[in-house]
């Protein structure tokens, strides 16, 4: 009953949020000042965000609707747990050498570079045919496999640090477009505000001659 309860004030709450037009947004995207927090503030935040996503979920949210129209709200949460969750992978302490740990770091920041001026939608394409290498490693249960545009034996453990980098990345993305919509929005409630203050201003000065 307490989470039905929960679920029901949230949906009141957020009802509005089809556009974001209540969501207020700092200057600063979401997945930027996570680099700030703390290793015990990430995983607080975490659990906020599992809430959130539960809560919407609940109050009939889902990734899109029969129409296809996306659910910016539960795809704001999924985003921002993505990313969080990886913060903290980061940030756990591990039983890695320095050398490990140095190799690892470089590793990470060469997968980067390919995902460098790509597109959302170049990287979904590069997301699939990843998610294709590793999936064809799995079934062949361990045996060698290459691959078919000939570029040799697959290395799984790459790919799939690939794999993982890459889902990260475009979470970032998704933060990073919803969050320019929610300061046009905010820009467009301050300045519809400003409208509306100017026009009582000028009433108040008619009605008073």
């Amino acid at each position: 009953e307490k989470q039905d309860r929960a679920a029901v004030n949230y949906k009141e709450k957020y009802n509005a949020m089809e556009e974001l037009e209540n969501l207020e947004a700092e200057l600063e995207e979401p997945h930027v000042f996570l680099k700030d927090l703390k290793l015990n503030e990430l995983e607080a935040l975490l659990s906020d965000i599992n809430a959130f996503r539960m809560l919407e979920k609940d109050a009939g949210g889902s990734e899109s609707d029969r129409t296809g129209t996306t659910n910016t709200v539960l795809q704001y949460w999924d985003s921002l747990h993505l990313v969080t969750r990886a913060e903290i992978q980061l940030l756990t302490p591990s039983s890695e050498t320095e050398e490990e740990a140095s190799s690892k770091m470089q590793l990470s920041k060469d997968i980067q570079v390919m995902f460098e001026g790509q597109s959302k939608l170049a990287l979904e394409k590069m997301k699939e045919e990843v998610e294709a290498k590793v999936k064809k490693c799995i079934l062949a249960g361990g045996r060698p496999v290459f691959d078919d545009k000939g570029g040799g034996l697959i290395d799984m453990s790459y790919w799939r640090k690939v794999l993982d980098e890459l889902i990260v990345h475009i979470a970032k993305m998704e933060l990073s477009e919803i969050h320019s919509k929610m300061l046009v929005c905010q820009l467009e409630k301050l300045e519809k505000r400003k409208e509306e203050l100017a026009q009582n201003g000028g009433e108040d000065i008619t009605s008073s001659t």
